[in-house]
C-alpha cells in the first residue's frame, strides 16, 4: 500500500475517532474559518450546521478560540434560541506545514457536575452503609474500606495497605 493510501486511511480513522468522542469538537484555521465540527458539538450547543457556518466570526469570538493553546477554561455559550449554558472547554494550537489550526474540545459543565454528584452519592453510600465494604485491585490488595469494615474486623486505616 502506498503512502497516499495510508494517509487516506489514517484520515478516515481520525475522522471516525473524532466523531466517536463524547466531547464537542471544532477545528478552525488561523483565519478563523471553521473547517470541521462533530455531531456532538451541534448537539450540545443546539446550533445547526447552517447557523454555525453562516455566523463563523461571531461564533469563533463567542467561543474564545483566539490565542488559546493548551488552556482549559469555562465559557458561557448562547445557544441558537437565546438560552445560555456554561461549557468546560480546552483548546490547543496545532502547527502543520499548511499553517496553524485550533482544536476546541467542549462539554457542558453540568456533565462534570453530574459526575461529581454521582461520586459524592456513591461515597456517602459507601461510608454510611451498615455492611462492611471494601475495594481492591486485581492482586487482592485492599485499597479502601468503609467504617463498618473497620468496626467489624477491628483493623485501623494504617493497616489497610498490608491487608489482602
Amino acid at each position: 500500500m502506498g503512502k497516499i493510501e495510508d494517509k487516506a486511511r489514517l484520515s478516515n480513522l481520525i475522522l471516525q475517532i473524532i466523531e466517536g468522542v463524547s466531547d464537542g469538537i471544532l477545528i478552525q484555521n488561523e483565519d478563523g474559518e471553521i473547517l470541521f465540527f462533530n455531531e456532538v458539538f451541534l448537539k450540545i450547543t443546539k446550533w445547526n450546521s447552517h447557523h454555525l457556518l453562516s455566523h463563523q466570526e461571531e461564533i469563533v469570538k463567542q467561543l474564545g478560540l483566539t490565542g488559546m493553546n493548551g488552556s482549559s477554561f469555562e465559557n458561557k455559550v448562547v445557544r441558537l434560541k437565546g438560552s445560555e449554558e456554561r461549557f468546560e472547554m480546552s483548546g490547543s494550537q496545532i502547527e502543520s506545514p499548511g499553517g496553524s489550526y485550533y482544536l476546541l474540545r467542549m462539554r457542558p459543565v453540568s456533565d462534570s457536575l453530574e459526575k461529581k454528584a454521582y461520586k459524592n452519592s456513591y461515597e456517602q453510600l459507601f461510608n454510611n452503609v451498615g455492611d462492611p465494604m471494601f475495594t481492591g485491585d486485581l492482586n487482592g490488595n485492599i485499597s479502601t474500606a468503609n467504617p463498618a469494615f473497620y468496626n467489624l474486623f477491628g483493623y485501623s486505616e494504617e493497616l489497610l495497605p498490608n491487608l489482602k
